[in-house]
C-alpha cells in the first residue's frame, strides 16, 4: 500500500512538471551604461546595481528553462551587442564584467538593435 501511494505520488509530481514546464524564451538584456550610472543613489553606482540585476534576471531565466537563451548590449553611447543570446552565462558574465560607462543613453537605438538580435538568433523556437 506504500508503496502504490509512492508510485502515485511520483506519477502526480510528473504530470504536474509537465503542465507547469515553463516555457522557452529569448531575453536581450538592454544595459544603461551611460553617464547617469556614475549616480550614487543606489550603494556604490547604479552601474554595480545593475551588474547585479542582470546576473539574477541571467540565472533566473536559464534556471526556469534550461534552453532559454540570454543576450547583453549597452545602449551608452552606441547600441552595442556584447553577447549574443546563448545558454552559456559564464561568457555573459565575464562581458558584463567589462562594461565600462560611455556617453549618452540612445534607448531607441537599443531597442532596434536587441529586436534585431533576437530577430537573427540560432534558435527560433523560443518566444
Amino acid at each position: 500500500d506504500f508503496v502504490a501511494g509512492r508510485y502515485h505520488t511520483k506519477k502526480l509530481l510528473a504530470c504536474l512538471a509537465c503542465v507547469y514546464k515553463m516555457p522557452l524564451e529569448a531575453v536581450m538584456v538592454c544595459m544603461d551604461n551611460s553617464e547617469f550610472q556614475r549616480n550614487g543613489d543606489y550603494s556604490p553606482n547604479r552601474l554595480i546595481a545593475q551588474r547585479e540585476t542582470i546576473n539574477h534576471i541571467s540565472l533566473s531565466t536559464t534556471e526556469t528553462n534550461m534552453e532559454s537563451t540570454v543576450g547583453l548590449l549597452t545602449m551608452g553611447g552606441r547600441a552595442t551587442v556584447l553577447c549574443a543570446p546563448t545558454r552559456n552565462l559564464g561568457n555573459l558574465m565575464s562581458e558584463l564584467k567589462d562594461v565600462k560607462i560611455s556617453g549618452k543613453c540612445d534607448f531607441v537605438a537599443g531597442i532596434k538593435t536587441a529586436q534585431l538580435a533576437l530577430k537573427n538568433r540560432q534558435n527560433t523556437q523560443a518566444l
